[in-house]
Formats: C-alpha cells, sequence, structure tokens
C-alpha cells in the first residue's frame, strides 16, 4: 500500500505514523517505509507523530526505546526536517490516545512534551486532518481512525 500514500498527502500538516509493536520483525521494513514518508516534498512542513501500537496489548519482546533504536529513530529525527514525536498507544483498549488527541489538537505538536506524547524535534504550525498510515499499509488515509 506504501506506493499509493503520496495520493493522500494533499494539504497535509500532521502525519500519524503506526508501527506494530508486536511484531518487532517488521521495523527494519517501517523505517524504510518512514524514511520515504519523511523524505516526501509535500510532507516537509508535517508534524509527525509515531504511534507504537499495541505496547500494552500483548507481551512484547523488546522494550520501546529498542524498537526506536532498531528503527533507528535517532539517525532519522536528527536528519529529518519534519517536527517528529512518538507515543506508545493501545488503539484496543485507549491506552495513550487521549496524549494523540491533544497533539492533534495544537501546541502539543511543539512543545517537549504533552500527556505521554514526546516531542523528538522541530516546529510550526499545523492543521487538521492527519494523514494516518500505518508501517503495514492498513488503514491509509486522511482522519481514517486507528
Amino acid at each position: 500500500m506504501g506506493p499509493i500514500w503520496p495520493s493522500y498527502y494533499g494539504d497535509c500538516r500532521s502525519v500519524l505514523f503506526v508501527v506494530d509493536a508486536s511484531n518487532p520483525a517488521q521495523l527494519s521494513a517501517s523505517s524504510a517505509q518512514l524514511l520515504g514518508l519523511l523524505a516526501a516534498e509535500r510532507l516537509a512542513g508535517a508534524s509527525v507523530l509515531i504511534l507504537f501500537n499495541k505496547i500494552s496489548d500483548l507481551p512484547c519482546y523488546m522494550t520501546v526505546e529498542e524498537m526506536k533504536s532498531l528503527l533507528r529513530l535517532p539517525d532519522i529525527v536528527a536528519h529529518a526536517s519534519q517536527n517528529i514525536s512518538t507515543a506508545e498507544i493501545s488503539a484496543r483498549d485507549g491506552t495513550g490516545l487521549s496524549g494523540v488527541l491533544h497533539w492533534l489538537q495544537g501546541p502539543g505538536r511543539t512543545h517537549a512534551s504533552h500527556r505521554g506524547v514526546t516531542h523528538a524535534s522541530g516546529s510550526g504550525q499545523h492543521c487538521w486532518p492527519p494523514a494516518v498510515v500505518t508501517s503495514t499499509g492498513a488503514g491509509v488515509g486522511p482522519g481514517r481512525g486507528f
């Protein structure tokens, strides 16, 4: 599904990139997809929120910090032009979703931390709706749910 993502960028100012935390074997592919997303010219000014989903749904064999490392997130953040933040969520039980909603509503995208959302770099103005993409390509599109 990744090849069709650019058709959803439009006037997007926020991107939610969902990583399946229960499947660490997919992290390498997720990293490549994230790099492609961040390289898109139409998303150069967008804020990006990387969501580690299913963090409390299933036993994880890795910590989120280990997953960030395998995703090469520190290197990606250091070289990206976008605001990049991360959050640990569970779409199934709602863990962390209030922080995501606060981030989407505004100032949380430019502050160091906001209700469970960790800020990584950058600044800028943004608007609704975000493009929601998953590292597996499911649920792609503007304003789609988790």
